[in-house]
C-alpha cells in the first residue's frame, strides 16, 4: 500500500507542480498532463487491489516499477506528439520589377539592427525631412535640397532606343507592358521629344500619364541605380504621384515642374506685376 501512496502523491505533485504553471499557449499539453495523471492514480490503485485479492504480492514491487517506467514512457511519447511542428510557409515571390530577393536582402542587410527578441531597421531621420525645425516659430527648408539639385547630371538622348541605362530600361520595359495590357498607342518617342530630351523628364512624365491606372511602386527599383542622378529619378517617380512631397527626390520632381512650368508664382512677384500694370494703366 504504500508503494500506491507514493505513486499517487507523485502524479499530484507532477500534475499541480508542472501541469498549473504551463503557459495557456499550452493548454492542450495541460489537459493531456492532467488526464494521464487522473489514468495513473486510478490504475495504480487497481493494481494494489488486485495485488491485495490476488496471490502475487512478491511480484508487487516489480510491478509498480514496470508501471512507471510504461507511465514515464507515455507521457513522453503525449508530450513529442503535443509539440506543435514548425509553421514553413512557401510563398512565390511578387515583384513589380523582377529583382531577386537575395539582391534585396543584400542591398540592405545593413540597416537590419538584430535585437533580443526583435529585429529593427536602422533609419537617419534627417534623410526623409525637407524642413528644418529650428524653433516654434522658425522652419526652413534644408539645404541638402539645394546641392542635390546642384549634383544632377541629366542624361539626353534622341531616340528612346539610345538610353543605355539598366534603370531606365527597366522602367521603360514596364511602360510598354502597360501599353501593351491597356492597348494603348505607344508614344514613347514623341514624349521624348516633348521633354527636349531629358531621359529623367521623360520618365517622370510616363510615370504620371501611365501607372494611375495601375498599381506600381518603386520598391526595390534603388537596387539597379548606379549613380545620384537614377537615384533621385526613383524618389522624383514617387513624388510624381503623390499628394505630399518626399525629401527623396524632391530636388530633381523640382527641376521637372520647373521645365514644365509647374511652379506655383510666389504672391509677391503677383502683387509687383499688378501693381506695374497699374502704373502703366495710369500713365496711359
Amino acid at each position: 500500500m504504500n508503494y500506491a501512496i507514493a505513486l499517487t502523491i507523485f502524479f499530484i505533485v507532477l500534475y499541480i507542480g508542472y501541469g498549473m504553471f504551463i503557459g495557456d499557449y499550452k493548454k492542450e499539453l495541460r489537459t493531456i498532463l492532467k488526464e494521464v495523471a487522473l489514468l495513473s492514480i486510478c490504475t495504480v490503485w487497481a493494481t494494489y487491489i488486485l495485488m491485495f485479492l490476488g496471490e502475487y504480492k512478491q511480484l508487487e514491487i516489480y510491478l509498480y516499477v514496470l508501471f512507471i517506467l510504461i507511465t514515464l514512457y507515455t507521457m513522453y511519447r503525449v508530450y513529442l506528439l503535443s509539440k506543435k511542428k514548425p509553421l514553413n510557409v512557401v510563398a512565390k515571390q511578387q515583384s513589380y520589377w523582377g529583382i531577386k530577393a537575395k539582391d534585396i536582402y543584400k542591398k540592405y542587410d545593413w540597416k537590419l539592427d538584430f535585437r533580443k527578441d526583435r529585429v529593427e531597421i536602422i533609419v537617419n531621420p534627417l534623410e526623409k525631412q525637407i524642413y528644418r525645425k529650428y524653433s516654434n516659430k522658425e522652419e526652413y527648408i534644408t539645404g541638402n535640397i539645394f546641392l542635390a539639385i546642384r549634383d544632377l547630371e541629366f542624361t539626353y538622348a534622341d531616340d528612346v532606343s539610345e538610353i543605355k541605362s539598366e534603370l531606365y530600361l527597366k522602367i521603360i520595359n514596364k511602360f510598354r507592358e502597360i501599353i501593351r495590357d491597356l492597348e494603348l498607342k505607344d508614344e514613347l518617342d514623341s514624349l521624348l521629344k516633348e521633354n527636349k530630351g531629358c531621359v529623367e523628364f521623360f520618365l517622370i512624365n510616363c510615370w504620371e500619364i501611365y501607372t494611375k491606372r495601375v498599381n506600381l511602386g518603386i520598391a526595390t527599383l534603388d537596387i539597379l541605380a548606379k549613380n545620384f542622378t537614377e537615384y533621385e529619378l526613383i524618389g522624383a517617380l514617387d513624388n510624381a504621384t503623390l499628394n505630399s512631397v518626399k525629401r527623396h527626390g524632391a530636388a530633381m520632381y523640382f527641376k521637372y515642374m520647373e521645365f514644365k512650368n509647374l511652379l506655383p508664382v510666389i504672391e509677391e512677384e503677383e502683387e509687383e506685376t499688378e501693381d506695374k500694370k497699374s502704373d502703366e494703366d495710369e500713365d496711359f
